[in-house]
């Protein structure tokens, strides 16, 4: 969905204009520190996807470096919204405004 970065976090983007969604890929595994998981201890956690919430499976340095934020604790990262949604929305945004002849890189 958002290449740049290595977390899967859905959400809704809410706004009074048209959103077209990005591309949804196949989920790809998720690094897990749980030995239950089938992929336990097959996974790096600064090269596969990390799971930044709650429980969480990943240090907070990798959490940080998957969602492209630098600045946060653990527990602000698992409430964060990620600046490439932030950017996608702007982009969408001035889509709208300019009448869909907006090239921003998006």
């Amino acid at each position: 969905m958002f290449p740049e970065l290595r977390v899967l976090r859905h959400r809704l983007f809410e706004t009074n204009f048209d959103v077209v969604p990005p591309p949804h890929p196949r989920h790809p595994k998720v690094h897990t520190r749980d030995s239950r998981k089938a992929h336990y201890g097959k996974t790096d956690e600064w090269a596969d996807y990390v799971q930044v919430t709650g429980g969480g499976n990943c240090s907070v340095a990798a959490a940080r470096e998957a969602m492209g934020i630098d600045w946060m604790t653990k527990k602000e990262l698992n409430e964060s919204i990620p600046p490439a949604y932030t950017r996608f929305i702007g982009f969408e945004l001035m889509r709208h405004l300019i009448g869909g002849k907006f090239q921003g890189a998006a």
